[in-house]
């Protein structure tokens, strides 16, 4: 992640639970924000503070660098072309020495994200960001799972997946669904038999050939033994204890510390 509030499109996409080539179907039906790094200048830029107000900046042009959010969708699958925009944070090194003395209302005297309550908005020359320098911020991303977990469905018309009860052991299927961005194929069931050895320990027991008697995992086992053996990244497995595994999210900040 950039920023700890913002996710790239394949966190977002582990976020929601969708495939990319998906989630950029939902990002533009839904017409969710699309964010990115940008650093040049912002003309007509307007202040709109808490209490109302509206302060316009009255310049040509000033000079920006941080994190900008397009307030039109994506024209494609793959560009998104920004004209209208807003700021969502202002790095610092560009804040003295302005023209008229513009100064953004950031936490921070030095940047950072703007203050609560407070919005500025502006233009930039057409912009083309290519996907893979797309960003979301997690507002954006939790207000559009409320709305599709309580359509009851995905952006596929799949029912939407529901987490498992918090510390419960989880099968092979659920720990697959829970990790989409990495193809377990036979591992997940050879794995107690000695095949796989990097999942070695991360069952809880057994299963055998019953039927209904599966293997059960603990996915934070799972999760670091991925991202020991360079399967997945710290932060792909950080947003699915944020977002799908949010009941196992405090065992896995402990387990995860030192990989940190």
């Amino acid at each position: 992640m950039i920023h700890q509030e913002l996710y790239t499109l394949a966190e977002a996409s582990t976020f929601i639970g969708l495939p990319e080539h998906a989630t950029i179907d939902l990002i533009r039906t839904e017409e969710l924000p699309v964010c990115f790094v940008f650093d040049g200048p912002i003309s007509g830029a307007d202040i709109k503070h808490a209490d109302g107000q509206v302060e316009n900046a009255g310049l040509t042009t000033t000079e920006f660098k941080g994190v900008l959010k397009s307030l039109a969708p994506p024209q494609s699958d793959s560009i998104l072309t920004a004209c209208l925009v807003e700021v969502v944070r202002e790095d610092g090194g560009r804040r003295v020495n302005r023209p008229n003395g513009l100064l953004m209302p950031t936490e921070h005297s030095y940047g950072g994200r703007i203050k609560a309550g407070e919005r500025v908005t502006g233009f930039v020359d057409y912009f083309e960001i290519s996907s893979e320098n797309w960003l979301f911020h997690i507002d954006d991303l939790r207000a559009l799972m409320d709305e599709e977990v309580g359509a009851g469905v995905t952006a596929t018309g799949q029912a939407a997946m529901t987490a498992p009860p918090k510390g419960s052991a989880m099968t092979a299927k659920e720990i697959k669904s829970a990790f989409p961005d990495y193809d377990f194929g036979e591992a997940l069931k050879k794995c107690t038999s000695g095949n796989y050895q990097w999942l070695d320990g991360t069952w809880i027991r057994k299963g055998t050939k019953m039927p209904g008697d599966a293997t059960t995992f603990n996915p934070v086992k799972v999760a670091i033994a991925l991202v020991s053996a360079k399967k997945m990244t710290l932060n792909s497995c950080d947003v699915i204890f944020r977002s799908v595994l949010a009941g196992w999210s405090s065992e896995w900040e402990k387990a995860s510390e030192l990989l940190r």
